[in-house]
């Protein structure tokens, strides 16, 4: 046997690396990033969704590059990622680091604007101390994102874990798997060498149909732990195994191999047996009774793998010392004075305490069956593994509630969180092939399995972005931990809320003890809302504060009234800035009103209509103490506030009103206004809704807070 961490072993990472473009999550961020910013991959694997990441980086200008930064546990890994880098000719600047996620991020307070997180949080929750572990990973990735920076996480496809599930097994390589690979679950004597890390032990059994087949009862995840570890094992040892079928006619079944290579084996094995079959592109069509003998063919492939374990060994003193260690651990074995045989159920389960024992004694060990040395070692690696299996509820919940952490500066309550930037925008990925292949091992009694991933982009948030948020989610999914964690969410803006006297506190701020007016430093602000959000009341509110009051439109207004359009409709203003846009960047708006700031000399300043996260960024780089301020205000309302005040600009039709809101949302067409984007960059939320006096008491909290 061949000591090696699995872990970093050419044929691990390279069947982890498999779909990276997909891995690739946080490319949709990169063109908002800048030269100053930097994006962490956590746990690159083999590298193929890294590399897609830096080939972008380097596509654009120089000085537009963000820094990217590569984070891993193994040290092993970062050499091979160089290398890669290296050959594929990739010279974009970016640096490696070493460490544990479960215990600390080695990055600096605010300092990261994105993280490319894949396939990792269960490898924090198998080896990283659990739920504790996971705790303190997800707090980590919150300390050292910037406010509005994002973690693009990509990992299982989740299941209520504790519900019932029933399922049968249908072939002898699924028998087989479950006897090996849960053989610490049917023979409790040997928990004691392979600690379980799952909780499932007390609902599971086994039993025996009356044809043989087994039957399993268990909690839903130890089922999905069963079905998604066969997978594993299958793509590990036998990829070419791997295909789908569709039932064509009666008879007649269409096959599609994930692996071309497999399709080259099956096609082999059809003309070595002059079974007629079509080749189509859509798959290989042959009769039921010829993949009934393709699985006979299959099933004797494998056979070897599971056979008892042989030792050979040179030195007759090391059998002995063998020997007795299976004595000593109630393993049933069998020797002579070169050979031990042992059964590969009782070696899997005392494989890890064997290697400590016998290795520590200097002994070279090795078995007669190579493939074995390796079937042991992924026994090993995947058997100590117990995955987090959340569904989409579970992993919000707990990116929520594990986040929360104190930020007076980036907060008006003085909390930040990670929050999803949208419900609607989660990605679910599932692998067809995968779930085909198993349900042809296993048949599902009770319940039903899909292999896939979920892909969900959280931002940091000021806590007060939450409620909203929650409640859709509660709405979608009537999970119950979702209202107790709303109860302990509004219990801590309850308990941070600005008092009735801030309105007077802001007063004294602004004058001096002898009553005298004081020069306040610099304070700038930038409103983000759509269409009748209530932003322009808002405005007005910091007006009457001190502060001068500057529109975006107002410069799209100037260019619609050179054109010599007289009365501009809504779409005119659409046009205009996209033109404008188009010829001087998306954040010229924002230059043009940077020169007239610094024309004017204005040092309190409050800014109307931002719609592009380009100008946010310009104005941050310009003004440090810029904050973004996101007028959130529900659609309907916004709609009666257009019919009710009938400016010229506005529509009289529903539709129109909804498509122009629409539009301004997400301008897909034109690459123009963005707010949808825009308004994932706000360091502060208003709630729009409400009554004026109560927007003007938050306007007013707001500039207390943070003047």
């Amino acid at each position: 046997m061949t000591v090696s961490d699995p872990k970093t072993g050419q044929e691990y990472l390279a069947e982890i690396d498999s779909s990276g473009d997909e891995k690739a999550g946080v490319l949709r961020h990169i063109n908002s990033l800048g030269r100053r910013d930097k994006i962490v991959e956590i746990g690159p694997g083999g590298g193929a969704a890294l590399k897609i990441i830096m080939m972008k980086i380097a596509e654009l200008d120089e000085e537009s590059r963000p820094l990217v930064s590569i984070l891993d546990i193994s040290s092993e890994v970062l050499r091979r990622i160089e290398g890669l880098l290296a050959d594929a000719g990739i010279d974009t600047g970016y640096e490696t680091k070493e460490g544990d996620i479960s215990k600390q991020l080695p990055y600096e307070d605010s300092s990261v604007q994105a993280v490319n997180l894949s396939s990792v949080l269960h490898e924090c929750f198998s080896y990283g101390g659990g739920e504790e572990g996971m705790q303190t990973f997800i707090k980590e990735l919150n300390r050292i994102l910037t406010i509005s920076g994002v973690v693009v996480y990509r990992d299982m496809n989740g299941v209520n874990l504790k519900k019932p599930a029933s399922f049968r097994l249908k072939t002898e390589l699924s028998k087989k798997f479950l006897e090996i690979f849960f053989a610490k679950y049917f023979d409790k004597t040997h928990t004691k060498y392979k600690k379980p890390n799952y909780h499932y032990l007390d609902n599971l059994s086994v039993d025996d149909d009356s044809d043989g087949r087994k039957n399993v009862k268990c909690d839903a995840g130890l089922a999905h732990e069963f079905k998604r570890h066969l997978i594993i094992f299958t793509t590990t040892f036998l990829p070419d195994t791997i295909y789908s079928l569709e039932t064509l006619e009666v008879g007649i079944q269409r096959i599609s191999f994930a692996k071309e290579k497999g399709k080259k084996k099956f096609i082999a094995f059809l003309q070595e047996n002059k079974i007629a079959y079509k080749d189509t592109d859509d798959g290989i069509e042959v009769s039921v009774q010829a993949l009934e003998k393709f699985k006979v063919h299959i099933e004797k492939e494998i056979s070897g793998l599971f056979s008892d374990c042989e030792i050979i060994q040179e030195d007759e003193k090391d059998i002995e010392i063998l020997s007795q260690f299976f004595r000593d651990n109630d393993i049933t074995h069998s020797r002579n004075d070169k050979q031990i045989t042992i059964g590969l159920k009782d070696l899997v389960l005392v494989y890890s305490k064997f290697k400590r024992v016998i290795y520590g004694k200097n002994i070279k060990v090795a078995l007669k069956n190579k493939k074995q040395e390796k079937l042991l070692e992924w026994f090993e690696r995947e058997g100590e593994e117990s995955y987090f299996y959340g569904d989409q509820a579970d992993v919000i919940i707990k990116f929520l509630e594990y986040s929360i952490t104190e930020d007076d500066e980036s907060s008006m309550l003085g909390y930040t969180c990670l929050i999803p930037i949208g419900l609607d925008e989660i990605q679910i990925t599932q692998r067809q092939s995968y779930t085909s292949y198993i349900l042809g091992q296993v048949e599902d009694i009770e319940g039903s399995y899909q292999d896939g991933k979920n892909t969900i982009t959280f931002v940091k948030r000021p806590i007060e972005y939450v409620i909203p948020t929650l409640l859709t989610l509660y709405k979608k999914t009537g999970d119950i931990r979702i209202l107790t964690l709303l109860k302990k969410i509004i219990h801590m803006i309850e308990a941070t809320l600005p008092s009735p006297s801030d309105e007077q506190a802001f007063t004294a701020k602004q004058t001096g003890v002898d009553g005298q007016d004081i020069k306040s430093e610099e304070e700038i602000y930038g409103l983000i809302g759509g269409i009748a959000s209530g932003k322009s009341t808002a405005a007005d509110f910091f007006k009457e504060l001190g502060f001068e009051v500057m529109e975006l439109s107002a410069f799209i207004r100037d260019k619609i009234q050179a054109a010599g359009i007289e009365f501009p409709t809504r779409d005119h203003y659409f046009d205009m800035g996209n033109a404008m846009r188009r010829e001087g960047g998306n954040d010229v708006l924002s230059g043009l009103c940077i020169e007239q700031i610094e024309q004017k000399g204005a040092k309190k300043v409050v800014i109307s209509g931002i719609r592009t996260p380009e100008d946010i960024l310009r104005f941050k780089q310009r003004f440090p103490s810029f904050k973004a301020v996101a007028v959130d205000t529900p659609l309907d309302v916004r709609i009666k506030r257009i019919k009710d005040r009938m400016r010229d600009i506005d529509p009289t039709d529903r539709d129109k009103m909804i498509a122009d809101i629409n539009r301004e949302w997400d301008d897909v067409v034109d690459e123009g206004c963005k707010l949808r984007d825009t308004i994932a960059t706000a360091d502060i939320r208003v709630d729009g809704s409400q009554s004026i006096e109560a927007m003007r008491k938050q306007c007013i909290a707001l500039v207390s807070q943070n003047g």
